[in-house]
């Protein structure tokens, strides 16, 4: 499997400038990725994960993002085998602050998301949300969306090389694979999250009585 430093090697080869910009090369890679993963949201990017808010802390209703954070999908609480969803609220829909179950939440940029209750006790939660790769400074690591993308952020790397560089003609000539290659790996993305899919998932659950009433007609 191709590691960062593998990678970062490689990109060194491309712009063809002995070890002029190797300093910069990891910074370009990253933008790169973002970039990615900013014109289209992949399974890879989707994270579920379990989350305890804490009573017993300075600060119990003030929680930090999951590193790379982009978007908030869904969180709900666990609550004696049932769950009470955690809303997304705006800070002028709470009129008043209690302490019992979080119910709302809101998002304080990108740092932190507020409950509109303070905890009375400590919740399980759980949490889906959509995060950007973030490659780390371990070279020796082999991260995923190097493995499955590779060629993509290769071209857009030396896209993004290009004013350093000084060379206009390369935008030119890594565009057109970038763009083909882009293309490619959404459409299997989509091809992906589309397959076995119940009708619950591809319409959404609010549609699903409609649907199961509709076939059951005759």
């Amino acid at each position: 499997m191709t590691t960062l430093a593998e990678f970062y090697a490689m990109v060194s080869a491309e712009c063809r400038r002995g070890t002029s910009f190797d300093s910069l090369i990891p910074k370009k890679v990253q933008q790169a990725v973002k970039w990615m993963e900013d014109e289209h949201t992949f399974r890879h990017q989707e994270h579920y994960a379990s989350l305890t808010i804490v009573a017993d802390v300075p600060s119990p209703r003030a929680l930090a993002t999951p590193p790379g954070f982009k978007k908030m999908d869904g969180w709900r609480i666990l609550l004696d085998t049932a769950y009470y969803d955690i809303k997304k609220a705006d800070f002028y829909d709470i009129s008043s602050i209690e302490v019992r179950r979080p119910t709302a939440y809101w998002q304080d940029g990108m740092s932190f998301f507020w409950l509109d209750n303070t905890p009375d006790k400590d919740y399980v939660s759980e949490m889906a949300y959509t995060a950007y790769s973030i490659l780390g400074t371990d070279t020796s690591a082999s991260p995923y969306v190097i493995q499955n993308f590779e060629g993509i952020i290769l071209n857009q790397t030396m896209i993004l090389m290009a004013p350093t560089l000084r060379d206009p003609n390369v935008v030119n000539l890594y565009k057109p694979n970038r763009d083909e290659m882009m293309k490619s790996v959404i459409d299997a993305d989509v091809e992906a999250r589309q397959a076995w899919q119940g009708e619950s998932v591809q319409y959404g659950w609010e549609q699903r009585d409609n649907i199961n009433q509709t076939r059951s007609q005759p």
